[in-house]
């Protein structure tokens, strides 16, 4: 479950290596929507031929992270608030009854790595500079860690596969309003109530936290596409 040390690094081709840090810098916020994606750019920024480019480029769009139009070319794809809300309803839907079913399932380990996780969470500042709110990759690593705790006994490596991705997905919501709006500042509390729940194996009361833990940051993303109009 420890995903502070990666395994031994892969060979990724040229293709793959591209589309990897593309999707962070988009996902990251670092490409915000609608920025142009050209190929020449690109080609000569990670030195290579235009078509690993173009087939990274295509593989994103085919994960609905970049567009493509005729006699425009590629470009991040815009953020939409229906798309944050169709998310927040499967991550509810979908996290909440994997949570439950860890709870049921709970192990010693899985007790174990809530409590490191959570941790290393609360001790590790969301922004490397408030005032600009930039990023701390290291505050991202052990967010997704602890909520991926959190179902990691659901019992089903397609569901922890699913829950993987429509976190990953979120994140682009949260980094973008992040970017032009008063962060929350009460994520270590409702960590820590969410994880003393499931830990105490009060399976109604956890997941009751998680979905109002997500369902606030529906607001702040709401206002965020409220304050855009």
């Amino acid at each position: 479950m420890n995903e502070d040390k990666p395994d031994e690094p892969t060979k990724l081709t040229a293709a793959s290596q591209i589309a990897l840090e593309l999707r962070q810098e988009i996902l990251q916020g670092s490409l915000p929507p609608g920025s142009r994606l050209r190929i020449e750019v690109l080609r000569q920024r990670f030195s290579t031929a235009i078509n690993p480019v173009r087939e990274a480029l295509n593989r994103l769009v085919a994960e609905g992270l970049v567009d493509l139009q005729d006699h425009k070319g590629f470009s991040v794809s815009q953020v939409s608030l229906e798309v944050w809300r169709d998310l927040l309803e499967a991550r509810c839907i979908l996290e909440v009854e994997a949570l439950r079913r860890s709870i049921a399932n709970g192990t010693e380990e899985w007790r174990d790595e809530i409590v490191v996780s959570l941790h290393r969470l609360t001790r590790t500042p969301r922004f490397l500079d408030d005032a600009r709110k930039v990023r701390n990759d290291k505050w991202e690593v052990y967010h997704h860690r602890f909520h991926r705790a959190l179902v990691f006994c659901c019992g089903s490596d397609k569901i922890m596969a699913i829950c993987d991705d429509l976190r990953e997905q979120s994140d682009r919501y949260r980094a973008v309003a992040a970017s032009s709006h008063k962060p929350r500042t009460d994520y270590d509390d409702e960590h820590k109530a969410i994880a003393e729940a499931a830990m105490a194996g009060n399976g109604d009361e956890a997941a009751g936290l998680l979905e109002r833990h997500y369902r606030k940051t529906l607001k702040v993303i709401e206002q965020y596409f409220a304050e855009q109009h």
